[in-house]
């Protein structure tokens, strides 16, 4: 397995992350070795391998874990969250998302948050530690009170989709209507302002323009859309963009509701009703 790196918000004593990470794979405290980065005397064939790195600003402490022969092997998130649950303090933990800011952090009532995460711009000097700090989350973090709540729509963008459009006009109409019928990956919700700019992509297709396989392809893509949809006039997406918009998606221009049909129809409950943050 690769190791898994977990950052905590406090430093607890040794011993209890010891016998945390020994909850977490199921052995007792004796099978694990734990110790900081200068040892140099380690139990390698220990079943549970954990080195502690320091880090300043608000993650203050990085538990590097190896889980070998004779421990149970739990994902990184379930690590996460025994630790978060037996240490009462939140870990953090990378998103599975490419994005270098992406992470996710275990609370220890057990629940699990996306987080947004930045190293600090400047190296670090000799023997200082890396500076780790949480720049939002979309759920609140008791321990971080200072954390804006808001959504971090990049996991969104992040986030891979099936295609099987050729066309490269359609491509944006299709990638919402997979979107529409894939329940708004990856969390479940999809922010009013990009749902608006998909729509007016499909504003920019000139179904005169396209040859027959493509207008073909048009209408299917059209079908699919309004067989996961309603029509109430654009109202709901009208009274959202009316509100207050998302930190982080800048518009040359804002988004306004157009008046083909399409502009019409909106899933239900909507892609924002779940959106963090309300």
């Amino acid at each position: 397995m690769l190791p898994y790196y977990l950052y905590l918000t406090t430093v607890p004593p040794r011993d209890r992350i010891a016998a945390a990470l020994a909850a977490a794979g199921g052995v007792p405290a004796s099978a694990v070795d734990l110790a900081d980065t200068a040892t140099t005397e380690r139990n390698w064939r220990a079943a549970v391998l954990g080195t502690l790195h320091p880090v300043a600003g608000d993650l203050r402490l990085c538990v590097e874990v190896w889980f070998g022969d004779g421990a149970r092997v739990p994902s990184e998130p379930e690590t996460a969250a025994a630790l978060a649950r037996t240490l009462d303090t939140p870990v953090a933990y990378p998103a599975v998302e490419h994005r270098p800011s992406a992470y996710r952090m275990a609370l220890a009532d057990g629940r699990h948050t996306r987080i947004r995460v930045y190293e600090q711009d400047e190296p670090p000097a000799d023997g200082e530690p890396v500076r780790l700090d949480v720049d939002a989350t979309e759920h609140p973090i008791p321990a971080l009170p200072r954390v804006p709540v808001m959504p971090l729509p990049e996991v969104i963008h992040d986030h891979p989709l099936p295609s099987g459009c050729d066309v490269p006009e359609l491509r944006s109409w299709d990638h919402l209507v997979v979107r529409v019928e894939s329940g708004w990956p990856p969390d479940g919700w999809y922010p009013a302002e990009l749902y608006a700019s998909f729509l007016a992509a499909r504003d920019a297709v000139d179904a005169a323009a396209l040859d027959d396989p493509a207008r073909a392809a048009l209408a299917a893509l059209d079908a699919r859309f309004r067989s996961r949809t309603v029509d109430d006039g654009g109202a709901a997406l009208r009274a959202r963009l009316a509100e207050a918009r998302i930190p982080g998606l800048d518009w040359a221009r804002p988004p306004t509701v157009g008046t083909a049909w399409w502009w019409r129809r909106i899933t239900l409950p909507p892609p924002w009703a779940r959106q963090p943050g309300g």
